[in-house]
């Protein structure tokens, strides 16, 4: 039993995050590019500058998140992660939204803005019931009294859901389209007693969105940096040289991640943006799979479908063992750069809001880690900890920076100190006693 696991079992709302910081040290790194700018010095047509921001007069390095973000998710893909296709559609693409069989579609989120027209599916035998049930569809327009309409209504809707449910190639298709036959049976019901149907009268609205448990920032450098131009050329075929330039730079890059353990695993089908996650027939896929329907933590009205605990530890641990081996960045073949972390902080607290985005500082125009602002975000947060804090540091970076000025313990809190590897072996080890 963990030193937490009284306060976990004491906690109403188990609403619990894996809270990180990280710091890369690249030299001569050129990771994530984008066009010619002004500050390239040579004015070549074939040219990739440096993302860049500007804070209080002064220039840092970024690398986008969304760049960091593919990196790990393809790191996951190489550790066996089956990823989730890509399809491409006209302007727009998206992954196969299924997070059941696809952990990175649930770690990563989706949005995907689709309706499907079944109007080739269903025409057929739409036709036959109209004609079938003709007298009955006239009868219930006729009928005053409501109850007694609304009990025809229900008659002929169970008959027309029973004869979908009868039809081989409808029951098929709507599976391999992840459609309700359900809704499927509403859809005829509605258009029987319309004189005409149109297009629109057939759509089904397949949209799904899907925000990500996965939280990051971007990666900024700590201190400004200067920048190299690397003028190069292409010479070895007939004629003139090729010319093109690229900007580098050294730097330490800070950045930071919340990975919400609470939505891992679990999926929402409430008709609203961002929260419509799976369509019905994939919900209660979930439930049938050995998952099982719990409350949202906010709203009890709100039910969700969530995955076995196991799956969930599993794609939580996963996602935090990639950064063991992280790779990624542009320019890699001249300008090789490591994205694994050289320093890494870990904890579970209670509640979203990260506690350690201000420990790496800037003394005397080098980058550093500010011990004591480390210290006063565990004092100024021990209640929320649910875990101990686990930090790992690579030998050969900012060994002026001794982790032993860290006690072993800060108000009750247990501070672990190793190697970037144990110490996320060792802190992925707790989250069984938080995915509940």
């Amino acid at each position: 039993m963990s030193n937490f696991q009284n306060k976990i079992n004491d906690d109403e709302v188990k609403n619990y995050f894996v809270q990180s910081a990280i710091l890369i040290d690249v030299d001569g790194a050129s990771l994530n590019n984008w066009g010619k700018d002004s500050t390239n010095s040579q004015g070549t047509d074939n040219a990739t500058a440096v993302k860049k921001v500007f804070k209080n007069g002064r220039m840092y390095a970024v690398v986008a998140g969304q760049a960091w973000r593919y990196w790990w998710r393809e790191s996951l893909g190489l550790n066996a992660w089956n990823l989730s296709p890509i399809t491409r559609d006209d302007k727009v693409a998206y992954t196969n939204v299924n997070p059941i069989e696809y952990a990175d579609d649930d770690i990563f989120g989706y949005m995907r803005a689709l309706n499907e027209n079944i109007k080739d599916l269903i025409e057929d035998i739409e036709k036959k019931l109209r004609e079938q049930k003709k007298e009955d569809i006239e009868k219930i327009k006729k009928e005053k009294n409501k109850v007694k309409k609304e009990q025809l209504n229900k008659e002929l809707q169970e008959f027309i859901h029973k004869s979908v449910s009868d039809n081989e190639i409808i029951v098929n298709t709507a599976k391999e389209k992840n459609i309700d036959i359900e809704i499927v049976s509403t859809i005829i019901h509605k258009n029987l007693s319309k004189k005409t149907t149109k297009t629109d009268d057939y759509k089904i609205d397949m949209s799904v969105t899907r925000v990500s448990p996965l939280k990051n920032s971007i990666l900024t450098s700590i201190t400004p940096i200067k920048l190299i131009n690397e003028f190069s050329s292409m010479a070895r075929q007939d004629g003139d040289a090729v010319l093109y330039e690229k900007q580098s730079y050294s730097t330490v890059l800070k950045g930071m991640f919340s990975l919400d353990l609470d939505q891992v695993g679990t999926f929402t089908k409430v008709n609203r943006s961002g929260f419509k996650n799976v369509t019905d027939i994939t919900y209660d896929k979930v439930l049938e799979d050995g998952g099982c329907e719990v409350n949202d933590l906010i709203n009890p009205n709100i039910k969700r479908a969530r995955l076995n605990n196991s799956i969930r530890v599993q794609r939580a641990k996963d996602t935090i063992l990639a950064l063991k081996t992280i790779a990624g960045g542009a320019k890699r073949t001249t300008n090789y750069a490591s994205v694994k972390p050289d320093f890494i902080v870990l904890a579970i607290l209670k509640g979203g809001n990260n506690i350690f985005d201000n420990i790496a500082v800037e003394e005397d125009g080098r980058a550093t880690l500010s011990i004591e602002a480390l210290k006063e975000a565990i004092e100024d947060n021990k209640e929320y900890f649910r875990s101990d804090v686990y930090i790992g540091k690579a030998s050969g970076f900012m060994d002026d920076v001794s982790l032993k000025l860290l006690d072993d313990e800060i108000d009750g809190i247990k501070i672990h100190k190793g190697s970037i590897n144990k110490m996320i072996d060792a802190f992925t080890s707790t989250l069984e006693t938080v995915i509940v």
